[in-house]
């Protein structure tokens, strides 16, 4: 396909699928025209790597992203997912780190077109941890993950650093309109934040998103997909997975849901030889700054619902008595 033709049959229908139009409208909200530029031109970009990687029988998956994502098989490489998007660095940073994290238990990564700002990989699967019934094998699924996700990052790329991402985001809501006692959290953050990272002050290149939907099951095994790649002490990659076991219990009793988690926290801490304590501030760390991009990025009727799902959650963690 060059410029002006039409694209083909195959495109041209995944194209007008709804996961399309949706990813649209979201990328069209956080990066403006250029991400309307973008998708204006993605039936050529599309023609260009089904072409490049000899791509058949493409996918769309389901996912809630400004990204396109689908599946697809490639003669070189077998079954293979492909993620694109408007050129933006979240999915570069997610691209390069996916590259130095331990082989063992991320996808394998095939290719990355900086010119398309496209990523071929490995298809691990799509049976989530979610699927897991049982708490105590999801816990034992995940510590490897967070032990051996961490590493030292390569020269030359500027990953984001989680204390200027949070230090961004507590400043960027102090002008919403918050709960006392959500604002009270705002303002403690900076130096529990300060005291923390005396405790662990040395950074590595973490997952940073290390949660129940992105750990997948396929014939090689668990292994985890989409990464931030955000700079921070490796104790930040327990908060995703905190976050997402409390929500796992939203439907049971209160005293259920905390016995749950404490037995959790007990887990964490023996496995991964770390003080229940630290895994609380870390959990509470995590909660405060994607609450904090909640709030930038919702519309303003949910922000109560938002700060008092973390109120309660930081209940539970200690830091709100």
């Amino acid at each position: 396909m060059f410029w002006g033709e039409a694209p083909s049959g195959m495109i041209t229908d995944l194209l007008q699928e709804e996961n399309i139009e949706r990813a649209r409208a979201k990328a069209r909200t956080v990066f403006g025209d250029m991400a309307e530029q973008w998708y204006d031109v993605l039936p050529y970009w599309l023609d260009t790597i089904v072409r490049r990687w000899m791509l058949s029988s493409l996918r769309l998956f389901n996912a809630d992203t400004v990204n396109v994502v689908l599946a697809a098989q490639s003669v070189h490489y077998g079954s293979v997912v492909v993620k694109m998007g408007p050129p933006h660095k979240e999915l570069y940073y997610g691209a390069m780190a996916l590259q130095v994290f331990n082989a063992r238990l991320v996808p394998c990564v095939y290719s990355w077109s900086e010119e398309q700002y496209t990523l071929l990989m490995e298809n691990v699967g799509e049976k989530s941890l979610l699927s897991v019934a049982k708490p105590e094998l999801r816990w034992r699924i995940v510590v490897p993950f967070i032990q051996d996700i961490p590493c030292y990052p390569h020269d030359g790329i500027d990953y984001p650093r989680f204390e200027e991402q949070l230090e961004h985001a507590l400043s960027a809501v102090v002008q919403r309109a918050l709960l006392p006692e959500f604002a009270a959290v705002i303002q403690r953050t900076p130096e529990v934040w300060k005291a923390f990272r005396k405790l662990f002050a040395r950074d590595m290149l973490i997952h940073g998103d290390l949660h129940h939907h992105n750990l997948l099951l396929g014939d090689g095994g668990w292994k985890l997909i989409d990464p931030h790649g955000r700079i921070a002490p490796a104790i930040m990659e327990v908060g995703p997975f905190l976050n997402n076991e409390w929500e796992q219990y939203q439907n049971v009793s209160g005293e259920q849901r905390l016995r749950q988690m404490e037995r959790c926290l007990e887990f964490l801490s023996s496995e991964l030889n770390i003080r229940i304590a630290d895994l609380r501030v870390a959990a509470s760390l995590h909660i405060i700054l994607s609450t904090c991009w909640t709030l930038e990025d919702s519309d303003i009727s949910s922000h109560d619902d938002a700060q008092q799902q973390a109120l309660d959650m930081l209940h539970w963690l200690h830091w709100v008595e």
